[in-house]
């Protein structure tokens, strides 16, 4: 264990009874006593910058927070476009917006905060009686 940095921490009961619950309450007490004695935390201040649903969840902060989660959004999409990642630049799309998303649907139509083609379809008033496409799943 000590090629992988890991230190096996005994602790007391068997299993799920009291004492085990007991004795890993009071072991992470003293783990969480000692990282604030020694300013350790495990709290991100800010998403890595290809972590979608942590600039998503920014956004609606206010000021520079608010705009730098809209940029780093922008850019999440346009490098998934350039990869053809489809699945990130629909959450990005639908997620990511601080503004309700016009979805285009047909080319008389476009419905807000859409969250699926089907929905979409289905409250969009078609011009004709078409059935919506089929539901395809986007990954491989």
């Amino acid at each position: 264990m000590a090629d992988h940095h890991i230190e096996v921490v005994n602790l007391q009961g068997r299993g799920g009874d009291e004492v085990a619950e007991r004795s890993v309450i009071e072991w992470l007490e003293t783990l969480q006593d000692a990282c604030k004695a020694a300013g350790v935390t495990l709290s991100q201040a800010r998403p890595d910058v290809d972590d979608a649903e942590g600039w998503i969840a920014l956004l609606g902060e206010s000021g520079d927070e608010g705009a730098e989660a809209r940029d780093a959004l922008d850019l999440i999409e346009r490098k998934a476009r350039e990869g053809n990642e489809w699945e990130t630049v629909i959450e990005v799309l639908l997620d990511g917006s601080s503004t309700p998303a016009t979805v285009p649907i047909a080319p008389s139509c476009s419905v807000s905060s859409a969250r699926s083609t089907r929905r979409a379809w289905a409250i969009c008033p078609a011009p004709s009686k078409r059935s919506p496409p089929p539901v395809r799943s986007i990954r491989g």
